[in-house]
């Protein structure tokens, strides 16, 4: 960002239960961005939103830290914030200053009633929130049971606006459903995405998501 004009600042939350991934994508986000060399890691003790002796040996976010990147034009402040029961107004705090946020639903375990009560928090000050499942290369990742779960308990209406390609050990990317592209990851394990055509064997299904998505 060249200037510090608060017009191009954005301020987005990751919200989501403990051990959902937050930190993890928090890092992952700050790497994408370019804003550091080597993506950080909770389980190597190297994640930037990490500093605590106590988050860093119980691998848990005990209080909100803020990490930053600049994308076309904009400082995306990223703020990573506890998921404990014990931590959440800590989280609910950190809600009063932020624009947006990103709701994290486990692939694994679904929503829980942490995050029941956290999209409650998010609900209550009016934030615009979009859902990142996670965890769909782990096993029994199912990423449609995550789907149906933010149906039952968020959003009737919620709009799937990309697919993955295989789960568990055979996750290989995802389908965009807006470009229409397969965006599947680099064989050469640089976590570059390279675009492709859309596998044959998922054609009908992303027709179907796509019509929904329309």
């Amino acid at each position: 960002m060249k200037n510090g004009d608060v017009k191009e600042v954005r301020n987005i939350a990751i919200l989501s239960h403990a051990a959902a991934g937050k930190t993890s994508l928090a890092d992952a986000l700050l790497f994408s961005g370019g804003a550091v060399s080597i993506q950080g890691s909770v389980d190597n003790e190297t994640s930037v939103f990490m500093h605590e002796p106590e988050e860093l040996s119980r691998k848990i976010t005990i209080s909100s830290a803020v990490g930053f990147a600049d994308w076309k034009g904009f400082r995306i402040n990223i703020i990573d914030t506890p998921g404990y029961i014990n931590f959440l107004e800590e989280t609910r705090g950190t809600l009063r200053a932020v624009d947006g946020a990103v709701l994290i639903i486990s692939a694994i375990s679904g929503v829980k009633a942490e995050t029941e009560k956290i999209y409650k928090f998010a609900c209550d000050y009016e934030i615009p929130r979009i859902a990142f499942v996670s965890k769909l290369d782990k096993e029994r990742a199912d990423f449609f049971r995550a789907v149906g779960d933010m149906e039952k308990y968020f959003c009737k209406n919620a709009v799937v606006m990309q697919l993955p390609i295989g789960l568990e050990d055979k996750f290989t990317g995802v389908v965009d459903l807006i470009k229409m592209k397969a965006l599947m990851f680099a064989h050469d394990g640089s976590g570059k995405i390279e675009e492709k055509d859309i596998p044959a064997d998922m054609k009908d299904q992303v027709a179907t998501y796509r019509k929904k998505m329309v």
